[in-house]
């Protein structure tokens, strides 16, 4: 902005270019843990309610026309830390992406064993196992 500035005012000879910006475009909301207001009862029914505004809700002539999403089945007895929305190009569909938390697992290891990967120039790879 300040080369633009100059520009205007003639100290700056050289064409200065404006940055480019996404003035009209969705951006991506990240939803925490805390703020998906979704009973226990709709958890177990495979679906989140989204917040929104207090402006948005005065504009609702019906209380329970929240939006929603799907859980997807195999991760709905996990515990849910958030919720990413992504409008995808065309802006008319969009993408959940859910962050969940697991249970660690032993993997019970052969710690005498090791496996090392060589990404070398001419080969695409090559593995040593010992």
């Amino acid at each position: 902005m300040a080369l633009t500035n100059k520009s205007i005012d003639n100290e700056y000879k050289r064409p200065s270019n404006k940055p480019k910006t996404r003035d009209n475009s969705l951006h991506n909301i990240i939803i925490p843990r805390e703020s998906i207001t979704s009973s226990k009862k709709k958890l177990a029914q495979g679906y989140i309610e989204l917040p929104l505004s207090r402006e948005y809700k005065k504009q609702l002539k019906s209380k329970d026309c929240r939006p929603r999403i799907r859980i997807p089945e195999n991760i709905r007895d996990k515990k849910i830390i958030q919720v990413e929305i992504i409008p995808l190009k065309n802006e008319q569909t969009f993408k959940a992406n859910f962050t969940y938390q697991m249970k660690k697992e032993s993997l019970n290891l052969d710690e005498s064993k090791m496996m090392g990967i060589d990404l070398s120039v001419n080969n695409y790879g090559k593995y040593c196992y010992k």
